[in-house]
Parts: C-alpha cells; structure tokens; sequence
C-alpha cells in the first residue's frame, strides 16, 4: 500500500469517530464547542491545526458540548438529567451581564456523546472533572439544577469547585423517597418515549398543567416552545434510564466540602413535588456551614418557576467571601 493510501485510510477511520455535529462546530466555529478545544481552536481559520486537534482527541474522554455567553469571569452551569444547556434559558439573558456562562452539556445529552462510564453517577462527575482538567480550570464556581445540583455537591465534596450552588439536588431520599423517585423518572421517560413524534403534546397550554406538574409550581407560566425543549432534550438523553437506575441505587450524598471551597449554598423550592422540601434539611446537614435558601411558588426547578430570584440567589452567593455575617445571615431566610 502506498504512504498516500495508507494516510487516506486513516483519515477515513479517524472521521468515523468523530460526531457530524462536532465536526461542523469545528469547521464553522460554531459556539456549542468540543471540551478539548481551546479558544484558538474554535475561531481560527488554521484548518490544519483543527485537524491536528481533532484526531489526537483521546476517546476515553468523548468530548463534551458546551455553549459560552458572556464577558468576565467563568461560571459552570450543570443541568439536569434529561437537560441540556438550554434548560438554563431564563435565567441566561441575566446572568450573563455579570459571568462568562460555561453551559455544559452532560454526557449523553444535548449532543455531548455518551462516555464510557456514562450509565452512573460517578461518570457523569468523571465527565465533568475532566471536562475543567482539559480547560485547565482549577479553581471555578459551579451551579447545578437537580441532577447537576448533586454533581456540584461531590464537586464540591472532592475540593474541585471554588464554591457550589446546588438548586434542588437529589441524592438526600431516604426510604420510600427512593422508590418513589424511581418511578415517577421512570414513569415520565416511557411516556415521553412511547408518545414518539406526538410528544409535544405534552407541551401544550391545557395538557402541561398535568404533564410537568411534578417539576413546574406554574406550568402554564412557561412558554410552549421552551417545555417542547425540554421535553425534546429528555427524549435525547440516551443514558436516562440507566443514570435514574443508578441515582436510586447508590448511598445518598455524602459532606462535608472539601477545606479549599470556600462556600456551598443549596437553594430549594417549597413546592418541590420530586426531591420533597424535608430533603434541603438533609442536604444542609451533610454540607456544615452551607446557607439554605427556600424560593417560595417554587418546584423543582428554581430556574423555571423563579428565575429571576434564582439569579439574585446566584449572585449573592458568588459574592459571599466579601458580606457581611449580617448579610450571610439574611439570606437563610425564603425568596
């Protein structure tokens, strides 16, 4: 075989195992990019130097999709299970006027490819641990909503994080509590599944009332285009089920933080239908020190029912080093 053919051969082979999606980011520096990408990746025209990057990307860590909005210092935002970085939309066009926003797209959702470990909960926080050891991001803040709530807890936990915002994290059921978590995640994926093309009509004005009243205080609050979102985005997560067999499965979080995070703070809606509001207490006693903060009207999911005290939330915790005992004190009490 010639040295021509043999470099076509492995460029073929190479092509196969990257994503379409992730090769036209690269090509049209599109901003949903790879993990593993610098900065100068993204926006040069050095195509040569794009294709050096993309082959020598290592497969045990598959990379991850991200979106970046923002001026300043890095912020992470971790989703949900079944999210992607969209599920942050209400609370983005806020937040960031203060951050640069790093919207990551767990594995297996949102177009980030499943990593081997993905089916558990350790490899979606492996996902994520490598996901800033690539970057070179050492020291960040990081806010999670409800599965990404708790890989911000054991973020936290590991000394990884600068300081963690968890909103309404899972990992503190007891007993019954985990059964029942099992079956209404389980529950909710069949539906969407077995609904196929004609699940967005669980995104309709009447039906969502009925249909995320688990996760939403105001359903109807939300907009149609946005619950279809996210009802597409579950559909999506190929590691759904897996990732709801281990989440039931394994022993609750676990503190306290590591001594280099300089704070936790755990935000908790009271009208909490999936992780019940008994749980923030549990959450706040394995984390000492943490500050509890109740958003009143409020499901699971602060960034859909309150976002815009969600982002006031946000913003008083990351300034927290500089308050006041007064102020660290004032913000115990509900939104």
């Amino acid at each position: 075989m010639t040295p021509l053919a043999i470099v076509g051969a492995i460029t073929v082979l190479m092509i196969l195992n990257v994503s379409r999606r992730l090769a036209l980011a690269v090509v049209t520096g599109s901003t949903r990019a790879s993990m593993f990408f610098p900065a100068r990746f993204i926006s040069s025209g050095n195509f040569g130097y794009k294709l050096w990057f993309l082959f020598n990307v290592p497969r045990k860590h598959a990379m991850l999709t991200f979106e970046e909005n923002g001026p300043g210092e890095p912020l992470v935002l971790l989703h949900g299970l079944g999210g992607s970085a969209r599920s942050w939309d209400l609370v983005v066009p806020e937040l960031q006027k203060h951050r640069r926003l790093i919207l990551l797209n767990l594995p297996g959702h949102g177009g980030s490819p499943l990593t081997p470990d993905a089916a558990t909960f350790d490899g979606m926080v492996a996902g994520v641990e490598a996901f800033l050891e690539t970057r070179g991001i050492t020291s960040v803040d990081v806010v999670g909503s409800s599965l990404g709530g708790r890989i911000v807890l054991e973020l936290a936990r590991r000394g990884r994080v600068r300081s963690a915002i968890a909103l309404d994290p899972g990992g503190f059921w007891h007993g019954w509590e985990r059964h029942y978590v099992f079956a209404s995640l389980m529950g909710t994926i069949k539906l969407i599944r077995a609904l196929g093309s004609q699940r967005k009509i669980l995104a309709k004005p009447g039906i969502r009332s009925v249909s995320i009243r688990q996760l939403s205080h105001k359903p109807s609050a939300l907009s149609q285009p946005f619950v279809e979102q996210e009802i597409r985005s579950c559909a999506a997560a190929s590691n759904f089920e897996d990732i709801v067999r281990d989440l039931t499965s394994i022993p609750p979080q676990m503190g306290p933080a590591a001594d280099n995070v300089q704070s936790v703070a755990i935000g908790w809606g009271r009208q909490d239908k999936l992780c019940f509001p008994g749980q923030a207490i549990r959450a706040q006693t394995a984390f000492p020190g943490s500050i509890l903060r109740w958003f009143d009207a409020c499901g699971h999911f602060p960034i859909w029912d309150q976002p815009s005290l969600t982002v006031q939330f946000i913003l008083q915790c990351l300034d927290l080093e500089r308050n006041s005992d007064e102020q660290r004190a004032s913000m115990q009490q509900g939104i």
